[in-house]
């Protein structure tokens, strides 16, 4: 196993070799955009390399991303595209998104991004030595990657490349842990005029695409999605779900293949497996609608044991529970007495769970298995609206038994 980085930036994985990267046009102690002090290389990668450099007008310490584009006849689009990654960065402005502080050209015509400088690790380093997480640590963990996502894909921007290589565990100065998403250098704007890249192109990490995605389709915020629980089933499974001899026979697995689940593994429960396994539906359209639902639904599983924080500490009522704990109405228990009678039974009364016809009716073309699980806050949320209608009901004939309000007549 490669020896653990203390401190690295986290948009470029640096390799796992363990030596240093090969010398380039640039080196330690040059001085880019007259402020930026090069003073140690972080780590290459497919988007560019990466140093530590010191900001001597701010005087801190902060992450250089170069891309030694050269001279050939793509350089100009590749230059387009590190521009691209910093403006959809800097657009989110997330504290769970890498931070962009700017970005520029060097004199031989090199784009660079320069970020903050994280310390910590990746989440790809953390299973390299743990192997696995715990289920509620690992959706912990995670929780906070979805919120950037959802807020990234509330912009129009898909990240295209979501992995534990990309998901950095920064620590402050309290050892708080901080996920961090990075490297959108294979972002996609929707509905943006400038391609990117061609029709038909396969683009991201082959281990983490999707059946869409591998075929070469437009790519939508269901494949971050696709991606995200790719990710938190390895994290919870020590193993992802697709695996292959090479390329193409992984491919294969993925448009294919159906994995086991979590439950059948017997590493989760049968709530969290269902959550995860939804979001590996080959067809986008039966996954969860978007990642915003994915972390409720994630967060909703937190609290029913007990958990009320994200590995940030961050509440999950506020950050994720509030809406739907708006959306409950509470009566007073004498008004529930005096009308219960009048509310349709939503269930068999011989039963404690409500049936699959009355779900099912409620929820046309759902999954039955889906529906048991989500009953309860269904259940809850049609009585409230029998209550209501009850009350008004009862409202309406003692104003007009009293003469308050007269029917009128033709």
């Amino acid at each position: 196993m490669s020896p653990a980085r203390s401190s690295r930036e986290a948009a470029v994985s640096a390799g796992g070799s363990g030596e240093p990267p090969p010398e380039g046009r640039y080196q330690p102690g040059q001085v880019i955009d007259e402020k930026y002090v090069l003073v140690s290389k972080r780590g290459e990668g497919g988007m560019g390399t990466v140093w530590v450099a010191h900001n001597t007008v701010l005087d801190v310490r902060c992450a250089l991303k170069l891309m030694e584009v050269g001279s050939s006849e793509g350089s100009r689009a590749v230059a387009q595209r590190v521009l691209d990654e910093a403006r959809a960065a800097a657009r989110l402005g997330h504290a769970s998104i890498v931070r962009v502080l700017d970005y520029g050209e060097t004199p031989q015509g090199d784009p660079f991004i320069a970020m903050e400088l994280l310390e910590g690790e990746d989440l790809a380093q953390v299973l390299e030595r743990q192997a696995r997480l715990e289920s509620i640590a690992a959706v912990q963990t995670v929780l906070p990657i979805v919120h950037a996502l959802a807020s990234a894909h509330a912009k129009g921007i898909v990240h295209r490349d979501v992995k534990p290589e990309n998901i950095f565990l920064a620590h402050d100065e309290v050892t708080k842990t901080m996920p961090k998403l990075l490297d959108f250098g294979v972002v996609r704007i929707v509905n943006n005029p400038r391609k990117l890249t061609m029709d038909g192109a396969v683009v991201g990490t082959p281990d983490y695409m999707s059946p869409e995605q591998a075929r070469g389709k437009t790519t939508t915020g269901q494949t971050d999605l696709w991606s995200m629980c790719i990710v938190l089933y390895e994290m919870i499974a020590g193993v992802r779900p697709f695996q292959g001899d090479n390329y193409n026979a992984l491919m294969r697995a993925i448009i294919e293949d159906e994995p086991p689940s979590l439950a059948q593994l017997g590493l989760a429960d049968p709530s969290l497996s269902q959550i995860v396994m939804r979001g590996l539906n080959k067809n986008p359209n039966e996954r969860w609608m978007s990642m915003r639902e994915l972390g409720e639904e994630l967060a909703f599983w937190l609290s029913d044991r007990g958990v009320t924080e994200d590995i940030t500490g961050a509440s999950l009522r506020r950050t994720w529970l509030a809406e739907t704990d708006s959306q409950k109405i509470e009566l007073p228990p004498e008004v529930v007495a005096r009308i219960a009678e009048t509310v349709p039974p939503m269930h068999d009364p011989q039963s404690s769970e409500p049936s699959l016809a009355a779900i099912a009716e409620m929820n046309r073309g759902g999954d039955p298995e889906e529906l048991l699980l989500r009953a309860d806050r269904r259940r809850n949320a049609a009585i409230a609206l029998g209550l209501i209608a009850g009350v008004l009901f009862v409202v309406l004939a003692v104003l007009i038994g009293t003469g308050i309000i007269v029917p009128g007549t033709k």
